[in-house]
This record gives C-alpha cells, sequence and structure tokens, in this order.
C-alpha cells in the first residue's frame, strides 16, 4: 500500500455483491479503480496493468496523427505492412491514433501530441514539408520513420531529409549492413543493433531487428540549443557492419543485398548509427511548463520494424515507449 495505490484481495466466491458489481467472470480478475471510473484486466502482464493505470489517470485522450498521402503504413491497414496493430497498442495506452492529409490542411491540428511520417514512398509536397517545418518550429513532436532508398539513387524523401538536417539530424543514402548480428532469416540486411543509454530504450528487454534499414546520425556541428542522441549502433566493427553506399549502374543495391566489402572512406564507417532522438535543450530558468512546448524528433532508418508482420513485444515496447517520450 502506497499513498497512490490501495491493494486488496477478494474472494468473488464469498463476496457476491463484489461479483456482481464488477460483473465477474474470470477467477484472477484485476480491478483497477478510481472515484470515477475502473478498467477491467483478465492477464497477470506489466503491460496490460500500465495500460489500464494509464486510462485511470490520464484526464485527456491523446492524439497520434499518421500522414497519409505517400503510400505510408497506415493504421487501418491489416495486412502484413499495416500498422494496424499499432493503432490498437496506442489505443490500449489511451491514445487515439487518426489519418492526417496534408494536402487540404493548413496546419498540423492543434489536439496533435505527436506527428508520425512512417515510410512514404513519394515525395510530399512543398506545402506539406513547410507545414511540418512550422510545426515542428512551434514545438512539435514528431517520429519520422524513412526508408532506404533500394530502388533509386535519387531519394523521394529529399525534402524530408533536407528538413532534418536543420535539426542536426543526417539521413544516409546507403543501406546498413551487420555480418556479426543479424536476422539470420534476412540475413545482414537485417541487423540487430545495440540499444545506447536514453530514456526510449530504457523499456527494452529484448533487442529488436531492423529489416533493411539506413543510417541516421547526429551530426557533429549543430545548433547548441539541440540535444541528439544515438538510439541504437550496429555492433560489427571494422570490416564486419557498414553503411552501403556503392549501387549497381541503375542506381538499384544489389538485387539479394549479398557479396558487400566495406570499403573506407566511401561506406559510412562502424558503429552504424540507425536511430536518433532529437529534443531542444531546456534552459537553466525554465520551469516544467516551458519543458512541454519544447521539440522533440525521434527519426528510425526503417519504417518496417512496426508493421503488423513482425510487431512482436519488444517492438511494440519501443514504438510505445517512443510515442510516449514524444
Amino acid at each position: 500500500e502506497t499513498e497512490f495505490l490501495t491493494v486488496s484481495f477478494k474472494d468473488p466466491y464469498v463476496d457476491l455483491q463484489l461479483r456482481e458489481k464488477y460483473q465477474l467472470q474470470y477467477d484472477g480478475t484485476i480491478i483497477f479503480e478510481n472515484t470515477e471510473r475502473q478498467e477491467k484486466v483478465t492477464v497477470v502482464e506489466e503491460q496490460k496493468f500500465t495500460s489500464a493505470i494509464l486510462k485511470l489517470t490520464r484526464n485527456e485522450t491523446k492524439k497520434v496523427y499518421f500522414l497519409v498521402g505517400h503510400e505510408e503504413h497506415a493504421v487501418d491497414d491489416f495486412n502484413k505492412n499495416g500498422y494496424s496493430n499499432v493503432r490498437i497498442e496506442l489505443e490500449n495506452q489511451n491514445y487515439i491514433a487518426s489519418a492526417l492529409s496534408l494536402l487540404t490542411e493548413p496546419a498540423i491540428p492543434t489536439d496533435c501530441a505527436a506527428l508520425v511520417i512512417a515510410g512514404p514512398k513519394t515525395a510530399l509536397t512543398r506545402h506539406e514539408l513547410d507545414v511540418v517545418s512550422k510545426y515542428l518550429t512551434l514545438g512539435g513532436k514528431l517520429l519520422l520513420m524513412l526508408d532506404p532508398s533500394v530502388t533509386s539513387a535519387a531519394d523521394v524523401n529529399s525534402g524530408l531529409i533536407r528538413l532534418m538536417k536543420r535539426w542536426g539530424i543526417a539521413i544516409g543514402n546507403d543501406l546498413v549492413i551487420d555480418k556479426e548480428q543479424f536476422v539470420p532469416l534476412f540475413g545482414p540486411s537485417a541487423p540487430v543493433p545495440g540499444p545506447e543509454l536514453h530514456e526510449i530504450t530504457r523499456v527494452m528487454r529484448e533487442r529488436v531487428a531492423f529489416p533493411v534499414v539506413r543510417s541516421v546520425t547526429p551530426i557533429a556541428d549543430r545548433a547548441s540549443s539541440l540535444s541528439v542522441k544515438t538510439l541504437f549502433k550496429t555492433v560489427g566493427e571494422t570490416g564486419n557492419s557498414w553503411g552501403e553506399t556503392q549501387r549497381e549502374t541503375d542506381g538499384t543495391f544489389s538485387e539479394d543485398f549479398t557479396g558487400f566489402i566495406y570499403t573506407p572512406d566511401v561506406d559510412t564507417p562502424p558503429p552504424v548509427s540507425i536511430a536518433i532522438a532529437a529534443e531542444q535543450k531546456v534552459g537553466e530558468d525554465s520551469d516544467k511548463e516551458t519543458e512541454r512546448d519544447l521539440t522533440r524528433i525521434v527519426v528510425f532508418g526503417d519504417s518496417d520494424f512496426a508493421a503488423n508482420a513482425i510487431f512482436r513485444e519488444p517492438n511494440r515496447d519501443l514504438f510505445l515507449a517512443v510515442i510516449n517520450w514524444l
């Protein structure tokens, strides 16, 4: 028992009024309750407990908007490449996941707790880029996931890449290889990087694989007001992990992503950073209210790690940790 939480055990076979009050159907049901609401959990699992407590303690349901219009992963898509499982998990955390088209909207909605851009395959218009840029300038929260450009040396997402440069983030036009730690089924182009120390990675119990990923690196020469930290790095040392930059004559990478050899001074050297978290630094005299209005950005060099086909528990924990941090 603490000042925040009181725990009691009841026998529903003895206390029939209790059984009726909570409409209990399963043995071992856990009821989370405050003066206004209650949440019922039938499985003893940390994630379920966390979700129940969040639903009771959060006074508002926050909205997470997912950009549409560029063949991104969609929260209403139940296929293997869809993000319907992402939506379900966000709703379990008391968020609302909504689609957002900026082709018609003049600005990001004022109730946007975080904006997600998940693997766009076509370019954002200048208007859309301007809207996202303005949103970030005003203290926006962005999760950007950009897959490698494997079919062309010219990147359709060059506008977003230029925008991220202003925030101290370099997104490489490469393909990350790790011959030391990868998913055997997919090969060295599906690395399983090691987490760096950060509030986001603190929740990780198991490592997450990133199938077909590009480098995302903090820019050394950036504004002093920006904190940009790597979240994950490849584990292979020189010759075993790198960001491949050499393509076939048609601009594609070798078809099955094999036969790559590290070329010093040409390829991205190891350890390769594949995800970063950036935020504006808090001034010494600022208060908590000011802190909430500061820009935060998380960028991954892959968007498939959150797709339905591989949205396992570690992937879920990581995605939710990112949204909660933003």
